[in-house]
């Protein structure tokens, strides 16, 4: 029923229902919490495609395949890496047989499981490999789309949507990220930069997924939804996990999901589903609460684009691992000769001399001011707030002085 390229123009002018958990579904219907649950492609396929039908017959109209976990790294710490490419693709033809025609079927990628360099030990290059190697196993059995999902940093997930537009080009990515309770991603990415950086990389769709319960996705969007250029995607966990007893259980109710889901589509989300905990009574309670499948506002290309995707547009020739820099001054760093003067912290809590000195010195031509951390061995402000209120009141760049002789890690991540 479905081309590939029609799932982009749906999700341009409907709101499509997606599916919800697989991993903490099939775990809570038998499937050992340590092990690979990509394997059950291959091991339990039945188990795979109840899972499936399950969610279609809720009203789902977009299912992922269940490999999520597949890439070589996390199938390595099983000793399965030689099996990736037959578990990707029996993920995706069991999802393509369980839709029969009357779904999209979504290639399901997630992180590489281990940091990115400098806080880990796989560099950029290697990154991209392991995602060009999972989304090259899933191309090869024709998903209608890609979904690149619960990134805690735009630096990976610029890496999976590099990989992906020239693995599979043809194919229509979806890039969501997971927050966390300041509305921020893990790695501290303000969505509205994020949503930008992606959709100027390429993405198809973005979103935001897992890690979080609705409320604090609905707070993340609400404040940059009309400025999302793109189609947006939704999909929550069923609340925080918690343990009771040897299981662990998900509080939000499906009719709690369901109101969030009108929510959702008020913002303009067009993909609307679930991430762990959900089941399929969570997307049944928003395939209800969604009788009109219309597109709620107009389409995204009408609306105010955000100053950071205009950004990141005056910037394109820039390699994109330098499009995410939001001032002049890291602009210019490595190009041209840039100007910072420093600035002693007041020794009370009043900043407005050392704020009134920035602004002069801003309107001089400095590009930064640098502050200094309790110099003369003096008792003052903190840099970092000082840092803090010089870049509100006057949007000036700064560079801060950390000394490490009277704090420990904790400490400066505290502040």
């Amino acid at each position: 029923m479905h081309a590939r390229v029609d799932v982009a123009h749906t999700w341009s002018s409907r709101i499509l229902v997606a599916d919800g958990a697989m991993g903490t579904l099939l775990i809570a219907r038998g499937a050992n919490i340590a092990s690979c649950v990509e394997v059950l492609n291959l091991e339990s396929p039945g188990a795979v495609m109840a899972a499936h039908r399950d969610y279609l017959q809720a009203g789902a109209q977009i299912i992922e395949s269940n490999t999520f976990a597949a890439n070589r790294l996390k199938l390595g710490a099983h000793e399965l890496r030689g099996r990736l490419a037959e578990i990707n693709a029996s993920g995706v033809a069991l999802a393509r047989a369980a839709a029969n025609g009357k779904a999209f079927v979504g290639g399901s990628v997630g992180p590489l499981g281990a940091l990115l360099w400098p806080f880990g030990i796989v560099t950029a290059d290697e990154a991209r490999d392991v995602f060009a190697e999972h989304i090259a196993a899933l191309a090869a059995e024709r998903p209608d789309m890609l979904v690149l999902e619960t990134f805690a940093s735009v630096a990976e997930a610029m890496l999976a949507l590099r990989a992906a537009k020239a693995t599979a080009p043809a194919i229509p990515a979806l890039v969501s990220l997971s927050v966390v309770e300041d509305g921020k991603t893990a790695g501290g990415d303000p969505l509205a930069t994020a949503f930008a950086a992606l959709v100027d990389g390429g993405a198809d769709a973005i979103g935001v997924n897992c890690a979080v319960g609705p409320q604090v996705v609905y707070d993340a969007l609400a404040p940059i939804a009309e400025r999302i250029d793109a189609p947006l995607s939704v999909m929550p966990n069923a609340g925080y996990p918690h343990r009771l007893d040897d299981r662990t259980i998900y509080e939000s109710s499906p009719t709690y999901f369901g109101a969030f889901a009108q929510r959702f589509a008020e913002l303009g989300a067009t993909i609307i589903g679930g991430c762990c905990g959900t089941t399929p009574d969570h997307i049944r309670a928003i395939a209800e609460a969604l009788p009109d499948r219309e597109r709620r506002r107009a389409p995204h290309a009408a609306r105010m684009q955000p100053a950071t995707l205009l950004q990141a547009q005056a910037t394109a020739r820039m390699p994109h691992g330098e499009r995410l820099h939001t001032t002049a001054f890291e602009r210019k760093l490595g190009r041209q000769f840039a100007i910072t003067v420093e600035i002693s912290p007041p020794r009370g809590a009043n900043a407005a001399d050392a704020i009134a000195a920035a602004k002069t010195l801003a309107a001089a031509g400095a590009d930064a001011v640098n502050i200094s951390d309790n110099p003369t061995a003096r008792l003052r402000m903190s840099s970092t707030a000082l840092a803090h209120l010089i870049m509100r009141e006057t949007g000036l760049a700064t560079v801060l002085h950390l000394t490490c002789r009277d704090r420990n890690l904790l400490a400066l991540q505290s502040e």
